[in-house]
């Protein structure tokens, strides 16, 4: 498989269109034929989860960073978050921005001044793993190391709902769309945070978009008028924008976040508290 292998029913002019400017150009991207989106996924270019091996992480409360063992691919980076209690919990994916593996923890890192505390009240897993290749989550590698790590999750963990809620930020928040689109099944729910609008289309996977109406990356309005076109073809999306806010300052979106979380908790998951202590 072409690890820039677009899915047939994203476009892949569009496809390619995101790569150049998002993802250092589109080098290696080779599209399939263009046609119309259709929520039917394209089996040329789905990709298995990889086999992780999830034995040597230990289930201690709070953050950790990890490296485990992936077949055909060696050793990868996660970085986990763990509530305290035997569970069962959510399980939340979390995808970075490009560049943002080696700035996950720490008091500026994402998962703990974004991620960790707006969604802790549920008592979720929280997984982040590092990408290979700066956060192109529709690369190979990457996509089988997410779906494996839900795979390994699943039957390691006390894990409920079965499906998890996938959440990414920048590029990650691209990636998210994307596993949304290509691989709706595996998910309950997903929130792409700081992304453009190149990538939205259909899905049956619920979608929450957070975007900040000064983002100097990724335009308002692009994102505006994505979001409002697939609405009106009847997709389960909603826009929620932060006043004022900004591409670079990732900490700051924790109350749009906790917005997030009440409406996976009220609306998806239909539970006012999820997880146990």
């Amino acid at each position: 498989m072409l690890l820039h292998a677009a899915p047939t029913w994203l476009g892949a002019a569009a496809f390619c269109a995101l790569l150049g400017p998002l993802a250092g150009g589109a080098a290696g991207c080779v599209p399939p034929p263009d046609h119309s989106p259709t929520t039917s996924q394209s089996p040329d270019h789905l990709v298995p989860p990889a086999l992780v091996d999830l034995g040597s992480v230990k289930l201690e409360p709070g953050p950790a960073k990890v490296s485990v063992s992936v077949a055909g691919q060696g050793t990868r980076e996660l970085v986990l978050w763990l509530p305290e209690g035997e569970g069962p919990h959510p399980l939340a994916i979390f995808l970075h921005g490009a560049g943002g593996g080696g700035r996950l923890l720490g008091s500026t890192g994402v998962v703990t001044c974004l991620v960790t505390p707006a969604l802790e009240p549920m008592h979720p897993i929280i997984v982040a793993p590092v990408s290979a290749s700066s956060g192109q989550w529709w690369t190979e590698a990457d996509i089988g190391l997410v779906l494996g790590l839900i795979e390994a999750a699943r039957q390691r963990w006390p894990i409920t709902p079965e499906k998890p809620v996938l959440l990414g930020y920048s590029n990650g928040g691209i990636g998210t769309w994307f596993f949304a689109r290509q691989y709706p099944e595996r998910f309950s729910a997903a929130i792409p945070m700081a992304a453009d609008g190149t990538i939205v289309g259909p899905t049956p996977v619920p979608v929450y978009v957070i975007a900040g109406d000064k983002d100097e990356l990724f335009p308002i309005a692009d994102v505006r008028r994505a979001i409002a076109a697939a609405r009106a073809a009847g997709q389960n999306v909603s826009l929620h924008e932060k006043y004022r806010g900004t591409h670079m300052k990732a900490c700051s979106y924790v109350p749009e976040l906790e917005a997030a979380r009440d409406w996976l908790t009220s609306s998806v998951w239909k539970t006012s508290v999820t997880g146990s202590r």
